[in-house]
């Protein structure tokens, strides 16, 4: 099923990140691994959202998840 609307949102990697690596074998050009967990370029990000929803500790959100009181 496709979804209604794409966002074009840039995600982000907040504190939750359990350093499995697992959106690192996407390799999307936006994700890189700085010390102990990703982190994402938002000027690279196309806001699909595949790596959040491989996450399995659920630490790639939408900057406005972040606005709305996700550790970060």
């Amino acid at each position: 099923m496709l979804a209604e609307k794409v966002s074009t949102e840039p995600l982000m990697v907040i504190d939750e990140c359990d350093s499995c690596k697992a959106c690192m074998q996407l390799g999307c050009p936006a994700l890189s691994w700085e010390s102990d967990r990703a982190r994402i370029e938002p000027s690279q990000c196309s806001g699909c959202d595949v790596c959040g929803q491989i996450c399995k500790a659920g630490a790639i959100i939408k900057y406005e998840q972040a606005d709305q009181g996700a550790g970060i």
